[in-house]
């Protein structure tokens, strides 16, 4: 999350927004929206730079606004975050603290870092192994064993008893369907 972002009244003029964008524009992460806040700095609403662009320049912010938007919570999770803007296409999401105060904004290539950690995580879950913290081909033997080792020891006892249950069935005159003289013998 970034503290970077722009905010306006709604009493304000589309020239007055253009003009504060101007002078404070630089330091934001991002123009693609600009947010409308109350006198307590609540969030009221989001508006795309293209719509005030577009306005006449002596329109009030109030006028453009639908009072429709999407927030996100400090409270909510990472992969929240990450469903919220593959639900909603957003290119930046306003972070909201309990009160609907507007602390900054989270921006799509936060998202895609976070999506990307959590699929690497996920991919290590399933391969039987715990994430790693720095390359693979640099971490020391003896960790790389021991983040394995679980996987490894169900995968050895899965084969002892895979190999057991195979050496019963040829015991009790397992047929597959082959005659005797083309199977294969096992030494």
């Amino acid at each position: 999350m970034t503290p970077d972002y722009t905010a306006v009244k709604k009493d304000m003029t589309v020239r007055q927004v253009l003009a504060h964008i101007r002078k404070t524009g630089k330091d934001s992460e991002t123009l693609n929206m600009v947010y409308v806040v109350d006198e307590d700095g609540r969030l009221v609403d989001d508006i795309s730079i293209r719509q005030i662009l577009l306005a006449q320049p002596g329109k009030r912010v109030e006028s453009l606004m639908d009072r429709s938007y999407v927030s996100l919570k400090t409270t909510d999770d990472q992969e929240e975050a990450v469903f919220s803007f593959r639900k909603y296409h957003m290119y930046a999401m306003p972070v909201v603290d309990s009160e609907g105060i507007l602390i900054g904004i989270v921006t799509i290539d936060d998202v895609l870092q976070v999506a990307e950690q959590e699929t690497t995580e996920d991919m290590h879950k399933m391969s039987g192994m715990e994430a790693m913290e720095g390359p693979y081909l640099r971490a020391p033997l003896f960790r790389l064993a021991r983040k394995r080792a679980t996987w490894l020891v169900a995968l050895f006892l899965g084969e002892m008893m895979t190999a057991t249950a195979m050496g019963h069935q040829r015991g009790e005159g397992y047929d597959d369907g082959y005659p005797a003289e083309t199977r294969m013998r096992v030494i």
